[in-house]
């Protein structure tokens, strides 16, 4: 073993050497010929070397040469661990989301939002206390960033960036990585909006917690102008009299019956259909609940997480097929009504789990659909340990995934919150969109990760009965109604119930505020008008009178409506000590809330110094570039741009763009992250796709 263990000494030793001596070379370049021969005759690299072997003596390293190497090579690593890297994922992401595979059972990468992009800037601001880690890309050594800058070339789109490689240099040799999103036109939003919108989480609730006990114990009596002396407190005050006005009535016990049906009778039943819900009197147990329902469904970075179905990238093919639960969708209120869900899913041979049967209960515990569905390609598996399907059942079945669309779409209230336990599994076997989502795995905590518990084992420990021990495979109605019990116990008792990474979040724990119910919904007696023009947190730069239902659907996945739900993006930058600042032109001015830094430029030119200038006190901006799209307002769309003399004037306007851009990439300080945003766009009818781009410097 010794003598391996020398030889592989001298193994490194000789490579130590040629280091080593390659080093010198580039340190020396004007080394006198003396001295040339002396390191020669060190490291035994003559001219001689090359017309036959190296002599074993000259081959070998003093100590003292060996302990240089490793303190060089040492001094390299630290070098390079003091330097943030950025690099994609996309794989990754492919590769761990099991709903996006075409009918051939090939991954496909899911779609992405600009909501990623600002997840990376988050992550990059904020560190750890960030609400999500990017998707996408893995931002190394997150820690040494000293600056981030995000810019936004409007108009700009992914298909002038590859029509026109030689005026964009900056774009196409500069950046580490790059990526394709949804274009926010594409759901009716903005870049300004889907970046400077931040979903506001449970989590994040336990600072205003934590302020108030703190200040209590210290004596100091809790009152409005405690937390209206910065622009961070100012947003913890929203936060504090939301959560208050969002209390309801006691703690009432929940009596319900949870028996399931036996299989036999849901056999004998399972082709009756649906029992007539009713858009206008939905059960609803909305009185008994200890806080408002809609903190509990998911953001739209949370369906992006856990993988539920978004509209926006229909042309994937892995959304083939895929239908919305309504035609349009009415505002969610804390009256809303919950209907759980849960299918059961068999293999086939377009290498998938297909729908083979979806069954629906109420608030009561009450099945308003149950039916088996056959699926349209061959069965391989029906893996009745797990479904509960054999072929004897299926054989009669008539019922198609588009029939349980057809049902969904007619029969459930337009602001319906479906439950369910890894929803996303069942929505993408039915095929639909559906804004409204709570999902088990996500308000029952256990782990304090993001490792989920089962349904067995959540409805074992909160519930007191044993569910899936059937060796017929698993009941559908029965997980249904055991995920309903645990949304309506979660409503029953304090937020925090069953999670404990908000542990330190009790709806108790505020005290009275004198804005609590008087009997009317809370978006009555709490609603935008009635709060301090400084608390607004909503940016919005699209006005909705004039955008059509279609695209007001989609828009509900990624924009939820109303400022309780949302902090800007700046103002959660206050509350952990952090500036930032927003460049853009005079007339977009209004678009952000009053409380929100912007500095007004009227120019590109402006703006990118004005860039620059800021990061001397700031941590972020967020930049606006216009150039592009006022070219196309003057020198027109479309067509016009195939002339000869609009090509050239276009070219040239890219070029100008590419420089502004760069000139702020060079005047960032070393180890920034710099982001450029494509945003797309919609002319005449054709979506232009979005593209993002990062770069540490």
């Amino acid at each position: 073993m010794s003598k391996r263990k020398d030889e592989r000494t001298e193994n490194k030793k000789r490579k130590a050497m040629a280091f080593l001596a390659l080093v010198k070379s580039t340190e020396d370049n004007d080394t006198s010929p003396a001295k040339k021969s002396k390191v020669e005759s060190q490291t035994g690299t003559t001219g001689s070397c090359n017309n036959g072997p190296i002599p074993q003596k000259e081959k070998s390293m003093s100590d003292e040469m060996y302990d240089e190497f490793k303190k060089k090579r040492k001094e390299n690593k630290e070098l390079i661990m003091q330097r943030p890297k950025v690099f994609l994922t996309l794989d990754e992401l492919t590769r761990d989301n099991p709903h996006h595979v075409d009918d051939n059972g090939v991954k496909i990468r899911p779609p992405l939002f600009m909501s990623d992009v600002q997840h990376l800037l988050m992550f990059a601001v904020l560190q750890e206390y960030s609400s999500f880690k990017p998707r996408w890309c893995r931002l190394l050594r997150v820690g040494k960033i000293t600056k981030v800058v995000a810019v936004v070339l409007d108009s700009l789109s992914a298909q002038e960036y590859e029509r026109f490689p030689g005026s964009l240099p900056t774009l196409h040799q500069a950046f580490d990585i790059q990526a394709d999103i949804i274009a926010p036109v594409q759901y009716a939003s903005s870049v300004r909006e889907d970046i400077m919108n931040v979903p506001i989480r449970l989590t994040s609730q336990a600072d205003v917690v934590q302020l108030v006990k703190q200040k209590q114990k210290d004596g100091i009596k809790i009152s409005p102008q405690f937390f209206k002396n910065t622009v961070a407190k100012t947003q913890l005050w929203q936060s504090y009299k939301n959560l208050k006005a969002l209390m309801s009535n006691p703690l009432q016990s929940l009596e319900l019956d949870s028996s399931a049906k036996p299989d036999s009778e849901i056999v004998a039943e399972a082709q009756n259909g649906l029992q007539d819900v009713g858009e206008d009197s939905p059960v609803s147990t909305f009185e008994q609940d200890k806080f408002d329902r809609r903190w509990l469904m998911l953001n739209s970075a949370q369906m992006a997480v856990e993988h539920i179905p978004m509209p926006g990238g229909e042309s994937n093919r892995s959304f083939y097929g895929f239908k919305y639960t309504k035609k349009s969708y009415s505002k969610i209120t804390r009256k809303s009504p919950l209907f759980a869900i849960d299918c059961e899913m068999i293999q086939t041979k377009a290498s998938k789990m297909d729908l083979a049967r979806v069954s629906i209960v109420d608030e009561n515990l009450q099945v308003v659909y149950d039916s088996f569905v056959k699926p349209r390609a061959p069965v391989i598996d029906y893996v009745t340990q797990f479904s509960g399907i054999t072929e004897e059942i299926l054989a009669p079945v008539t019922t198609r995934v588009e029939d349980v669309q057809k049902v969904m779409t007619t029969c459930l209230p337009p602001d319906a919150i479906l439950c369910g336990q890894s929803i996303s599994s069942d929505l993408n076997s039915m095929k639909l969109f559906h804004p409204y989502i709570i999902d088990t795995s996500v308000i029952y905590n256990l782990t304090g990760t993001r490792q989920k518990t089962g349904l067995k084992k959540l409805t074992s420990i909160f519930l007191g009965r044993d569910i899936q021990s059937n060796s017929g495979g698993h009941c559908s109605v029965e997980d249904a109604m055991a995920t309903m019990e645990l949304v309506l116990l979660k409503l029953r008792n304090e937020m925090n119930f069953g999670d404990i990474k908000i542990k330190n979040v009790k709806t108790t724990d505020y005290p009275d505020t004198g804005l609590g119910h008087s009997g009317r919904d809370e978006d009555e007696g709490l609603d935008d008008s009635q709060l301090d023009n400084s608390c607004m947190t909503v940016t919005r730069s699209l006005e909705l009178n004039g955008v059509s239902d279609k695209m007001k659907r989609k828009r509900l996945f990624f924009q939820q409506e109303g400022c309780k739900f949302i902090e800007n993006f700046l103002h959660r930058m206050e509350k952990h000590s952090k500036k930032g600042k927003i460049i853009d032109e005079p007339v977009s001015v209004a678009d952000y809330p009053v409380t929100v830094p912007v500095v007004s430029c009227s120019s590109d030119k402006e703006s990118s110094k004005q860039t620059l200038a800021q990061l001397a006190e700031n941590t972020f901006c967020f930049t606006h570039l216009y150039g592009y799209r006022n070219f196309l307002r003057t020198c027109g769309h479309g067509t016009d741009q195939d002339k000869p003399e609009t090509a050239e004037e276009l070219k040239k306007c890219l070029w100008r763009l590419d420089r502004r851009f760069w000139k702020i990439l060079m005047g960032l300080p070393e180890r920034s992250l710099f982001v450029v945003i494509l945003p797309g766009r919609e002319e005449n009818g054709v979506v232009y796709s979005a593209k993002t781009f990062a770069k540490i410097t």
